[in-house]
């Protein structure tokens, strides 16, 4: 009866040691994780960064051209412009049915 003890403490002892490893294992593995989340989110934040600075950029650019277009726009003219393109397609309206 005393074999079967030290057997048994010595199958529990050897579980332990099992178990140790296997959370060591987990620990390192872990950290690797952890690690590299850290590498991919720096480098996601340069990223964003780089894309947020050329969307200034280019709003920049935007306001820079596209409105002042805009602002010389003579909207009267374009609207006599378009009722003289309808007028010029009623007669070809009529050749289609409509």
């Amino acid at each position: 009866m005393n074999d079967n003890r030290i057997t048994f403490e010595e199958e529990q002892t050897e579980l332990l040691r099992k178990q140790l490893f296997v959370s060591r294992m987990i620990a390192v593995l872990l950290g690797i994780i952890a690690v590299v989340l850290i590498i991919v989110g720096v480098v996601l934040v340069i990223n964003i960064s780089g894309l947020v600075t050329d969307l200034r950029q280019t709003l920049k650019t935007f306001n820079d051209s596209v409105v002042p277009a805009l602002e010389n726009l003579d909207i009267d003219s374009l609207n006599q412009a378009i009722e003289n393109l309808g007028e010029a397609l009623k007669p070809l309206s009529g050749l289609f049915g409509r």
